[in-house]
């Protein structure tokens, strides 16, 4: 390895090297070599640092850096992947891995990574431009926007600032908010006003809203920042044409084609400038060339036919014209000029279809101008609320203009606020017929459909939706959930996740995401999901419910607590709110507390079928059984098939002492859930009380059959098959006994568990492992497996035995393959590798 000339720095570490070679001296070379563009020198570095030290995190890196510079993509992607893997809290790994993915076209891997890397350092402004760029290369406009100004929100270092600022402005461009865009461009252009890109941009903002007068002068600009920028040229003439400076426009016009002689596009607007200057014969020149490069171009038709006819070339000019009223059948001139034509032509016959022709589109622009006029009225009303003068406005548009699809679009809107299903439903099928490429139209009419239940009709709808916008992260949402109503988990969560990527500010993407992988008992999961969308979202009372029932599943009920209270705060006078908070105030042991609520929201909506079964339940735990009858009664009646209202209107009947009032009632429960274990032994203990043995024991063996591990109906219908002489009875008493001593087995391996966690909190491992190691020997199979298994791998791991650690945690993640915290050791052991040890 030799450099082409070594610095006195690089000579001495060289000599340093031939004595001494270490891998931290190599990697210090290569760093060296690569700053010096010795690429090859410099990754050759690199690789002897690897020999001496395979382990060399930093070599390693360096290497990915330098391959990564000299554009060797690939093999940068794989040592930057091995430098995250074992680094895994590297933010700038991540970030050049990201780099390495973008630059081969993998933008979906690119943009994990960049976001992993700002996950680790939020305000990593590298990372956030680079996703703002992804994201406009992949054409998610609202994506880019999102990552671009929260990074600017962070006051990031100038360099980065500016670049932001451009992504924001180009992403404003291409959504066609202009005047948006041209406010960023002309904070940029002041800053830099050498810069012929910027103020070239600036002046496409400025002219795509009509600020013509602004466009010239910017395009002015950059003509004299850069002369030989013709798509400048160009567009400073249309500018001058658009502004009726017809003569200013001439010079630029004859520059451009010049120097563009093959693109008709310059002949045809020189042609238009001269014939509105009234020079026919310039014009006609310039426009048979651009006829002859451009034959579909309506503009040089007209202009050339006008040009001919007054120069007395008649029948050219007609066929001309006739031409360009083939190419635009909707435009009004091509049939006035063919009228007067012909009329000096032909006589007045000949003339007469071309002037009724005329006639008849004028009067469809004077019809669609006010249609339109009529249609702007609509979206003012219902700016305002004013849903019913909305309608009559859009139904005015719509008599002028009945075949304008987001005419009847807004329509459709106007109804949906008036709760007009029917007529909602009728003018989104009509605006998607018209134009099946409207997106906004197929997600609506599939969200209706997916409420009527019409599974098959809301897909469809959906997927036209997306196929026309395939980023349209709402359409993406409510794809998602209807996949998740058929089960399609999967396929639910990756339309979410895209839907989350093409617009990151989309509440309902995460909203649904978190519900649906709540809705699985998935709730680790979950909660991020939740918290994410009251990010943008911070005072929604849906998202606080779900994330309040997560809490609580996740054995936080002090949090689930606080965020009930929030939703109250937020919706005071709803039931269900009062409802929630009273559940998880009861499973604080509070249930002074849950009987308030559940008060109040019987107060709230007395007809709410499940706030009086849950006050009637409150007032059973407290020992008012007459009171409690009366909500539980209540209950019943507003919803006669609701199992637990009638299982506990069952047992406060029994502690009242009607006990055939009891059984009548768990007879519903069991016909409505035959499954239900508790329901099932409690009808067959009435019946024994009734005397009617035979009842007792079907229903007993039908509690044992639903949950074998009920030792009170194991117990009881041992006893009374005993009592009956049934031969059964001894098998039942020996699942009894087994089941029993199972039970206190369990209680050994519970405080095994806990005498081993004690000892680990103590940091005495050799007691902890010991403690662990005999609770799974005498558990086995149990159900505390899994549990046991990660708490002793984590224990290994903490002693520093990472091998076992990995065993244990492994076995638990077979067991159970959800874990959160095993997958993360695991997570952390992978990085570090197996020499390595967990610490605290």
């Amino acid at each position: 390895m030799q450099a082409a000339k070594a610095s006195p720095r690089m000579g001495a570490l060289l000599e340093a090297l031939a004595s001494h070679p270490t891998a931290n001296g190599y990697d210090t070379l290569g760093v060296q070599l690569a700053q010096s563009k010795e690429f090859d020198c410099a990754s050759a570095a690199f690789d002897t640092a690897l020999r001496l030290d395979p382990g060399s995190w930093d070599a390693r890196y360096n290497k990915g850096l330098t391959l990564l510079s000299h554009q060797q993509y690939a093999r940068a992607v794989e040592e930057l992947k091995a430098s995250v893997n074992a680094k895994p809290h590297s933010f700038s790994a991540h970030n050049a891995l990201g780099l390495a993915y973008r630059s081969l076209g993998h933008l979906t891997p690119a943009t994990d990574e960049f976001k992993k890397a700002l996950e680790l350092n939020p305000g990593f402004a590298d990372a956030s431009l680079n996703l703002a760029d992804v994201a406009l290369e992949q054409k998610r406009y609202t994506a880019a926007l999102y990552y671009a100004e929260q990074a600017l929100d962070k006051s990031p270092p100038s360099q980065f600032a500016e670049r932001l600022e451009e992504d924001t402005a180009v992403a404003y461009f291409q959504s066609q908010e202009y005047e948006k865009a041209a406010g960023v461009f002309a904070k940029l252009a002041a800053a830099h006003p050498d810069s012929a890109q910027l103020n070239f941009n600036l002046a496409n903002s400025y002219a795509h809203y009509g600020e013509y007068a602004k466009a010239a002068a910017e395009y002015k600009e950059v003509l004299r920042l850069d002369s030989k920028n013709d798509a400048a040229r160009l567009s400073l003439a249309k500018a001058y044409l658009n502004l009726n400076q017809v003569k200013d426009s001439l010079p630029y016009l004859r520059e451009y084609i010049q120097n563009q002689p093959q693109d008709p596009e310059g002949y045809a607007l020189q042609g238009r400038a001269y014939r509105i200057l009234g020079q026919y014969a310039d014009a006609v020149a310039a426009l048979r060339h651009a006829v002859a490069t451009s034959p579909a171009a309506y503009d040089a038709h007209y202009d050339l036919g006008f040009s001919l006819a007054r120069l007395g070339e008649t029948e050219e000019g007609i066929k001309q014209l006739r031409e360009a009223s083939r190419l635009n059948p909707g435009a009004p001139e091509p049939a006035y000029e063919l009228g007067r034509l012909l009329a000096n032509h032909e006589g007045a016959q000949a003339s007469q279809s071309e002037f009724q022709k005329f006639q008849e589109v004028k009067e469809e622009g004077q019809r669609n101008f006010r249609a339109d006029t009529m249609n702007g009225q609509g979206n003012m009303a219902m700016r305002e609320g004013r849903w019913r003068d909305a309608v009559q406005y859009y139904k005015e548009a719509l008599r002028l203009n009945p075949d304008d699809p987001p005419y009847h679009y807004n329509l459709s809107l106007a109804y949906s606020q008036l709760g007009d299903r029917s007529g909602e439903e009728a003018e989104l099928a009509k605006a998607v017929q018209l134009d099946p490429r409207l997106a906004k139209a197929h997600n609506q009419l599939g969200l209706r459909y997916m409420e009527d239940g019409r599974t098959a009709a809301a897909e469809k709808e959906l997927r036209a939706a997306l196929d026309a916008d395939p980023h349209f992260a709402e359409a993406e949402s409510n794809l998602a959930v209807l996949d998740a109503r058929q089960g399609k988990d999967r396929e639910a969560e990756t339309l979410l996740r895209k839907a989350q990527e093409d617009d990151p500010q989309y509440v309902q993407a995460f909203f649904n995401l978190g519900l649906i992988l709540a809705s699985r008992g998935r709730w680790q999961e979950a909660k991020p999901e939740l918290e994410h969308a009251l990010q943008f979202s911070p005072d929604n009372p849906a998202v606080y419910e779900v994330l309040g029932k997560t809490e609580d599943k996740l054995g936080q009920v002090k949090e689930a607590i606080e965020i009930f209270r929030k939703v109250v705060r937020l919706q005071p006078t709803s039931a269900d709110a009062h409802v929630n908070l009273g559940i998880a105030l009861a499973d604080r042991y509070d249930v002074q507390g849950a009987l308030e609520e559940f008060s109040e929201a019987v107060h709230l909506d007395p007809n709410s079928a499940i706030a009086h079964c849950n006050k009637g339940r409150a007032l059973y735990d407290t020992g008012k059984q007459a009171e409690a009858r009366v909500e539980l009664e209540r209950a019943c009646s507003l919803d006669p098939s609701y199992p637990e209202a009638l299982y506990l209107l069952a047992q406060v009947e029994r502690r009242l002492g009607d006990v055939q009032k009891s059984t009548d009632l768990l007879q519903r429960v069991v016909t409505l859930t035959p499954g239900n274990a508790d329901a099932q032994a409690q009808l067959g203990q009435n019946f024994l009380s009734l005397g009617k043995t035979d009842d007792a024991i079907e229903h007993l063996r039908k509690a044992v059959s639903a949950d074998p591990d009920n030792t009170q109906a194991l117990y009881n219908l041992a006893e009374v098959l005993a009592r009956s002489g049934k031969p059964d009875a001894e098998e039942y008493r020996n699942r009894f006994n087994e089941l029993a001593k199972q039970r206190q087995l369990t209680d050994r391996v519970q405080k095994l568990g806990k005498f081993g966690l004690e000892a680990a909190s103590a940091q005495n491992w050799t007691e902890a492992i010991a403690d662990l190691k005999q609770a799974l020997e005498i558990c086995g199979n149990c159900s505390f497996s899994a549990d046991l298994h990660r708490n002793l791998g984590l224990v290994y791991c903490h002693q520093g035995d990472v091998e076992n650690g990995k065993l244990e945690l492994e076995a638990a993640l077979k067991l159970r393959p959800d874990d959160a915290d095993s997958r993360k050791a695991m997570e952390i052991i992978s990085s570090l590798g197996t020499r390595a040890a967990i610490r605290n």
